[in-house]
This record gives structure tokens, C-alpha cells and sequence, in this order.
């Protein structure tokens, strides 16, 4: 019976994915009915769904230690009911030792420590051979703090009662994984050697913040990690961080005189950019192809998915709004793009002629009088 509740589950995401522009958005968190233990099958040379310890354990900490970043209310329910269960294990004195720990982590640097860790029961840092291309720094004190914490917090018990509940939560994904990497290179017109020479590394993580995600890179595995969406399950989680790996060694192959004109265009809403982003993409490359892999993330999802003209519009004017200054452009930039045969690649030096500083400083101004980009 329960195989059977499977195979109908899947096969309601399936009908979801042939039908993008019916589903509807709803209240999304991991309190769902279990379909018990049982694997879905997918391609394991290209994909991984399985929910991971390391990155469990790593947000656990960090949210007993002073990550938080959102009100309490704001949080999910199951981050919420992680950190009561937490508090209910935990001393007061325990907690305050390591208060310090995670207190200005955001969700990537917390992402860099797990997957740079080996798994438990006793963590140790990675070898160079296993690590990522960026890892977090080998803090000796971090990493007895995370290995005290393992025992202290009890969670190989925790991991008992979410694991299942994160693994049904990857598996909704399952179906739309192939179809989002297809629209990507469709779109980019780029080899499909860029995902295939690595096994992506799919997770759903409810203990970080809303609407967040990260993507990080090893020799032979690309990690995505995302909060749990708003919207149903489809392609659209995959396309943001997927798209870094294709956008950001099209931006970082060009040298600071070739690139220049697109880097003096991060002062253009740099003072709004600090305030609502946390001091994040303050300019040069991260600046750069942040505003590209949003701009083409809600054309894909105006194409393959479920937004229309009028809420891809919306959304650039909301992101915009945060001092992202580059997305109108760029969208702009890319409707010329799309007309045309040759990769992205290859169209991005068009996209750098065609930038003017000047334009977009008054195109800013005209925002900040009123409010449409």
C-alpha cells in the first residue's frame, strides 16, 4: 500500500509538470504526511536527493548559536520546531558557549562548513582532493565546537525524526530536475559538458532563511541548496542556482578592462544595495552575475513555467528595488539575445558594449521618483 501511495505521489508531480501554467501557489513546509522510506529511482550518476547530515547538523548549530536573520514568527515551522527541540536538549550554559559561533554566518557560509566536513559521528575536515573549489577555513575550534554539539544536542536522534520528512521533501523534485537543466542550456546554447561532468547535489532545507538558497562547487559534485518554496514543486527551484554555473564562468572570463563598463555599473543604487541586501553583491563579478542569473531565472520561469508577462515584470521592478541595478538591463539585453543563433557566451561582449553607465544612473533616478524602472 504504501509503494503504491508512492508511485500515485509521483505521478501527480509528473501531471504538475506537463500542466506548469495550473499550479497554484500554497503555504509550502515539510509538515506533510510521510510516504514512509522507500527511494524514488533517478539517475544517481547525475543527480543526488538524498538529504544530508552534514548540512542537518551545520543549521542545527548555527540555529541554537545565533543565526537568525528573521523573527521568530517569519520562520518556518520546521525550523521553528527544530530549534524548541534544541532548546528543550540544551543548557542555558551550553547555548551561551557557543552563542558566538554562527552569529554573522549567512546560509552560504554555513553551507561551505558543511560540505567541507566529513561525515559523523566524529566530523573531520575534508582532504584538498574532497573539498569544495572555495571551502570554508579548517577552524580547529569550530570543528571541536560541531563534534561537542553532535553529542551534546543528541542528533543522530533528531536526524531520526526529519530525515524522512527532508527526503519526501528532494524527492517532489525529482521530475523537474532534467527538464530544468534542458531549459537552461536551451536557453544559454551552451554544452551540456557543464552539468554532465558533475553530479548535482539536490537538497530542501527549511532551517535557513525564507526564499534563500546557495550554490557551492567541488571537483566532482555541484551542491544546491534551497528553503522551502512558495510555489509548487517545479523547475523553477532548480534554475537560479543551476544558472550560476553557467553565467559566472561567462562573467569571470573576461579581464577588468574588457569587463569595466558592467563593473562601474554596480554604483548605480550601491547605497539601497547595502541597506536591503545585507551587504551582499557589492559589486564586481558577484554583482555582476547575480543580476544575470535572476534576470534569466523569470524568463525561464515566464517561459517553462507559471509567471506571466505582467509578474516577470514585477518581479524585475522588485528586484531592482534592492539596488540590483543590472536586471532591466539585461532583460532588455536578452529579448535582442533571443532573436539571434549564437550562445550567450558569445552575445555577452554585445551586452558590454551596450551598456551605458549615464542611461542607467537616470533610469535609477526616474525609479526613485516613481517607483517603475
Amino acid at each position: 500500500m504504501k509503494y503504491l501511495l508512492l508511485l500515485f505521489c509521483v505521478l501527480l508531480v509528473f501531471i504538475s509538470c506537463s500542466n506548469k501554467s495550473n499550479v497554484k501557489e500554497k503555504d509550502s513546509n515539510l509538515q506533510i504526511e510521510h510516504l514512509a522510506n522507500n527511494k524514488v529511482d533517478y539517475d544517481t550518476t547525475l543527480f543526488d536527493f538524498e538529504p544530508d547530515i552534514r548540512l542537518f547538523t551545520t543549521m542545527a548549530f548555527a540555529n541554537i548559536s545565533g543565526y537568525d536573520f528573521e523573527n521568530t514568527d517569519s520562520m518556518s515551522i520546521d525550523r521553528i520546531g527544530l530549534r524548541n527541540s534544541l532548546d528543550s536538549i540544551l543548557t542555558i550554559e551550553y547555548k551561551d558557549k557557543i552563542s558566538e559561533a554562527s552569529k554573522n554566518d549567512f546560509f552560504a557560509s554555513i553551507g561551505k562548513k558543511a560540505f567541507s566536513l566529513s561525515d559523523p559521528p566524529h566530523f573531520i575536515w575534508l582532504p584538498d582532493s574532497l573539498n569544495l573549489n572555495h571551502p570554508a577555513k579548517k577552524d580547529s575550534t569550530y570543528l571541536e565546537l560541531i563534534n561537542e554539539f553532535y553529542k551534546v544536542a543528541k542528533i543522530s536522534d533528531l536526524w531520526k525524526k526529519y530525515e524522512s520528512k527532508l527526503r519526501e521533501a528532494n524527492y517532489q523534485y525529482i521530475p523537474f530536475s532534467s527538464l530544468a537543466i534542458d531549459d537552461i542550456l536551451e536557453y544559454c546554447r551552451c554544452s551540456k559538458d557543464i552539468f554532465n561532468v558533475k553530479k548535482i547535489v539536490f537538497n530542501i532545507c527549511p532551517f535557513m532563511q525564507n526564499e534563500s538558497g546557495f550554490t557551492e562547487y567541488s571537483n566532482s559534485q555541484i551542491y544546491i541548496v534551497v528553503s522551502p518554496r512558495i510555489e509548487e514543486p517545479g523547475p523553477q527551484a532548480f534554475y537560479h542556482e543551476a544558472l550560476h554555473n553557467v553565467i559566472n564562468p561567462i562573467v569571470d572570463g573576461f579581464t577588468q578592462k574588457q569587463i569595466k563598463k558592467l563593473l562601474d555599473a554596480s554604483r548605480v543604487g550601491f547605497s539601497e544595495r547595502m541597506k536591503k541586501m545585507h551587504g551582499n553583491y557589492v559589486g564586481g563579478y558577484p554583482f555582476i552575475s547575480e543580476c544575470m542569473v535572476r534576470t534569466i531565472d523569470y524568463i525561464l520561469r515566464e517561459k517553462h513555467f507559471n509567471y506571466s508577462k505582467e509578474k516577470t515584470l514585477n518581479e524585475i521592478n522588485n528586484q531592482y528595488s534592492y539596488g540590483l541595478t543590472l536586471i532591466p538591463f539585461f532583460y532588455e539585453q536578452l529579448k535582442e539575445y533571443e532573436t539571434g543563433s549564437i550562445s550567450l557566451e558569445e552575445y555577452f561582449t554585445t551586452i558590454i558594449e551596450n551598456y551605458s553607465f549615464e542611461l542607467e544612473k537616470e533610469r535609477w533616478q526616474n525609479f526613485q521618483m516613481n517607483g517603475k524602472y
